[in-house]
């Protein structure tokens, strides 16, 4: 006796590739993104220039390129004053570049580059790091020098390359036989007092009583020394210097009627002048004949180089920084930075990947001599990344995380957080709302969540166990290249890796929020090399231009993921005389799983397959169906119009305005009209079947909420070659 069913699966999720997987699952969903408003999976999605057509620099527009042809190995996305203003900076060709996404600039838009000759990195190294700190972005890679950005064309080094010099002493001609400091002063009985500089001017006229020394000890002999300090931009004092040579006078004693004085002096110097950033120079002083140094005076400037000294003992200020307090950066190396507690924080680089170093608060660019941590050179390995959690710092490692906890005030910690799980992977240290810290280790995307101080305990829960087939073909030695990104707006996380032969980053591996599954992207077509998001969340990427003279002609640079569906544009003209066209999106694939019916010994006649759509248009998917996990043995079933027939001509997608249809990148600006809820019918007829699954392969806009399959069974099951009954 044959029993009829219905298997319906509506909605269903994304791939999982377990054995037993739940039926709702799929095995491929590729170019697929997750509606939670319809409990619909679409693939309304492609990518498009970062600016619009009529304005980009490309075609025959005469506007100048933006882009090179090279593959972009960066970018981020810089907002400042509440996102107000944003910089996006990038890398291609060995050039830093940064573009400012004002509609206003757009029409004269150029790249503008900041610096030149930077490297270049292979698949099997970590892409450029980008940091925020206050005001700046910190950008470093392990090889270029450390650098800060402000906005526009603001580039200025990260830390002290080197001490100061010493200030140099002037040392006038003798006068009368005797070498004396510079202006040397006669006090008078009104101490009005007056000197000379080097060109024979008047330098001052006071009535206060000033100038340098006294009369001291049995020899009147006068010793001074100086030292001086770089500020920069950023507030931060740089390493002081060596001290000066000392200024060594006597005073003569003066006896004006019943009064007694000693004659001082006005000493002059030169004062070196600071890197790029520098905005002041500090002056430090001893007192006479002293060994400690005093604050003394402060050139508010970068050029001014020529210095007197007219101030008395008692004008001096604070004690001059001790050596230690602020020392030659020591990180110059660095890959990695956090910014936790005011404090910056770097790794030592390749050469010292085990340690660990911060600043001073809010001073970006001062570190004491004992600001680190050494981390040892224990199985957890080198230093791979930061991220901050709740209120501590994870220090992510090859093999291990650590955690920094406490403040600068009250002096940091570090301490083992867990050992045999970390991250070669930088770029993929995600921080997701409502997952908690998501990253690519070698075996699997992993999030660590849990309150930390806040209350619960810190947990690492393995996320990638339905994908696991992809993460076991991962290329281990493009994990350094991986990159990653969480988008509000589209609910998604996204991972693009290396996969298989590691020629590039091939796979993007897309976990979604709402559904808690994932999906994949053949980024073969997508080109994802770098990726990052706007102040609004959207999707913005560099794209890995293919060395292959047969694809060099696909539009290269900066692109946007959007709701149109078309990848970009493609030259099918000359170099001479472009012509660019408009590429359709690859196509999308959903593959059922294999479907037993809960009877998995009991053969089944399949009759038809439902899927449950939203309207699209006049339009026809073809269905490709399998039995008892034969994937090289498929029949295709037909195709079908995805519309009621009652609806046959409703408009189901119309652009706002007819003349947006190939403008910039919209930003998901474009409103879709109504759509219907339909069920579209495939024949199958698929004889004897114990296992079945079927395929959706599509380049039309595509809709679907899930699916039903309609079967007989025999009511029979076979037991060792027997039926049962």
């Amino acid at each position: 006796m044959k029993t009829p069913g219905k298997l319906e699966i509506k909605p269903f999720i994304g791939i999982d590739e377990r054995i037993p997987a739940p039926q709702n699952s799929t095995i491929l969903l590729e170019n697929f993104t997750y509606d939670a408003h319809t409990k619909t999976w679409n693939n309304f999605l492609g990518y498009e220039e970062f600016f619009h057509k009529t304005i980009r620099p490309y075609g025959n527009t005469g506007v100048n390129q933006i882009y090179d042809d090279s593959t972009v190995d960066s970018i981020y996305c810089y907002a400042r004053h509440n996102s107000a203003q944003q910089w996006f900076l990038f890398e291609q060709g060995g050039k830093l570049k940064y573009l400012v996404p004002s509609a206003g600039q757009a029409a004269n838009q150029v790249a503008q580059t900041l610096e030149t000759d930077r490297h270049i990195p292979t698949m099997q190294e970590q892409t450029t790091n980008y940091t925020p700190y206050g005001k700046y972005v910190v950008i470093t890679n392990g090889i270029d020098g450390p650098i800060k950005y402000r906005g526009g064309d603001r580039v200025y080094p990260l830390g002290w390359d080197r001490r100061p010099g010493a200030p140099e002493i002037i040392t006038p001609e003798p006068v009368n036989g005797a070498v004396k400091p510079l202006s040397y002063i006669e006090a008078t009985d009104n101490f009005e007092l007056g000197g000379t500089d080097l060109a024979g001017g008047s330098f001052f006229k006071s009535s206060v009583f000033q100038g340098v020394g006294f009369l001291t000890g049995s020899d009147g002999t006068n010793r001074y020394q100086y030292k001086c300090t770089f500020i920069n931009e950023a507030g931060s004092e740089s390493p002081i210097s060596e001290p000066s040579a000392t200024v060594r006078w006597e005073t003569d004693e003066i006896f004006k009627g019943t009064n007694h004085y000693a004659n001082r002096a006005c000493p002059a110097m030169e004062i070196p002048s600071g890197p790029t950033g520098t905005v002041a120079r500090r002056i430090y002083r001893t007192t006479n004949d002293g060994k400690d140094f005093f604050f003394l005076d402060e050139i508010k400037n970068n050029t001014d180089t020529f210095y007197v000294d007219y101030r008395d003992d008692t004008q001096l200020g604070s004690l001059a920084p001790f050596d230690s307090e602020s020392i030659i950066f020591p990180a110059l190396g660095c890959r990695f930075t956090a910014t936790f507690k005011n404090c910056l924080f770097a790794d030592g680089g390749i050469a010292d990947g085990t340690r660990l170093y911060y600043s001073q608060p809010n001073q970006p660019d001062t570190f004491k001599d004992t600001n680190f941590f050494e981390l040892g050179t224990r199985e957890g390995g080198d230093i791979t990344g930061f991220e901050i959690y709740y209120n501590s710092l994870l220090v992510f490692r090859e093999q291990a995380i650590d955690l920094v906890r406490g403040d600068a005030l009250n002096g940091f910690e570090i301490v083992p957080f867990i050992t045999g799980i970390g991250t070669k992977s930088p770029h993929t240290i995600i921080t997701v709302p409502g997952i908690g810290v998501m990253f690519l280790g070698i075996d699997g995307v992993y999030a660590i969540n849990g309150g930390l101080d806040g209350g619960a305990d810190l947990q690492v829960r393995k996320l990638s166990d339905p994908i696991q087939q992809y993460i076991e073909r991962l290329a281990l030695d493009g994990l350094p290249h991986a990159c990653g990104i969480y988008s509000s707006q589209w609910r998604e996380v996204h991972f693009y890796v290396a996969h298989d032969d590691g020629h590039r980053l091939s796979l993007g591996l897309i976990y979604h929020i709402d559904s808690e599954s994932w999906s994949i992207r053949n980024n073969k077509e997508w080109g994802v090399n770098c990726i990052t998001t706007d102040k609004n969340a959207n999707l913005i990427y560099g794209k890995w231009v293919d060395p292959d003279p047969a694809v060099v002609k696909v539009m290269k640079g900066i692109f946007v993921v959007s709701r149109n569906r078309r990848a970009g544009t493609q030259n099918i003209g000359s170099a001479e005389s472009p012509n660019y066209v408009d590429q359709p999106m690859p196509p999308s694939k959903i593959r059922t799983q294999w479907l037993d019916f809960g009877q998995p010994f009991i053969k089944k006649h399949i009759k038809y397959v439902y899927l449950y759509i939203l309207t699209t248009g006049n339009q026809t998917p073809f269905l490709e169906f399998y039995k008892d996990r034969q994937w090289d043995n498929g029949t295709q079933a037909g195709g079908a119009i995805m519309q009621r027939p009652d609806h046959f001509f409703q408009p189901v997608y119309e652009p706002v305005d007819p003349d947006l249809e190939d403008s910039q990148a919209k930003w998901g600006t474009a409103k879709w009209q109504d759509k219907l809820l339909t069920q579209v019918r495939y024949s199958v007829d698929l004889q004897a079947s114990s296992e079945f699954a079927f395929e959706v392969e599509t380049s039309e806009a595509f809709i679907i909420m899930g699916y039903a399959v309609e079967y007989t069974s025999k009511g029979t099951e076979t037991i060792r070659g027997r039926d049962a009954r």
